[in-house]
């Protein structure tokens, strides 16, 4: 699929005191899980820790970005609902090699059932880390030159784009990555 706009991104646009009082709502969880891949397992792709959220006023905020991305990015997706709320810690060495976030098939059970990803958004909500760049390979080659790394780092930075992206999350060398991860769902493309 070719897309005029491969990513939208919000640079700086969730205020800071909202996204360290995120950080500090999803840390007091106490709900820190090993982060796995798509069929629930542990891997060598991915390495960080997650705490899983469904508050509607995480939603909100996360589903702003992706509704308003949509629409002026001219994806004009068909989506309505989103998945839970990923908040995402990356300490040192840990990553997310390259992947997509679109499954194969849509959801066979669940409140999700008959639907697929179609949109992810991810939302830096701190910058007092080295490395644990966020990157994108638009054409989804294998070579390594195809990334293009988002340079915007700062706090509230929303990253917005079509869930069959590949993208990673490099290395964090010192300190802690947060972020807020979602996708919105909807029935297949036509």
């Amino acid at each position: 699929m070719f897309l005029k706009n491969e990513s939208w991104i919000y640079p700086n646009s969730l205020p800071e005191h909202i996204c360290s009082n995120i950080i500090k709502y999803c840390l007091n969880k106490q709900n820190i899980r090993i982060g796995t891949v798509r069929d629930n397992s542990v891997s060598k792709i991915r390495n960080s820790f997650v705490v899983w959220n469904d508050e509607l006023w995480l939603k909100n905020i996360v589903m702003r970005y992706i509704m308003d991305a949509n629409k002026n990015a001219g994806w004009n997706f068909d989506i309505g609902n989103c998945e839970d709320i990923q908040f995402t810690i990356y300490g040192g060495d840990q990553h997310y090699d390259w992947h997509v976030d679109a499954n194969d098939e849509v959801y066979q059970k669940g409140k999700f059932k008959g639907l697929i990803r179609k949109i992810s958004a991810s939302i830096l909500l701190n910058n007092n880390y080295e490395e644990g760049d966020f990157l994108f390979n638009f054409r989804n080659g294998e070579d390594p030159n195809l990334a293009q790394k988002i340079k915007e780092k700062s706090v509230g930075t929303a990253i917005v784009f079509p869930s069959h992206i590949r993208h990673k999350v490099s290395k964090v060398k010192k300190g802690k990555r947060y972020s807020l991860v979602c996708w919105s769902l909807g029935k297949p493309f036509k």
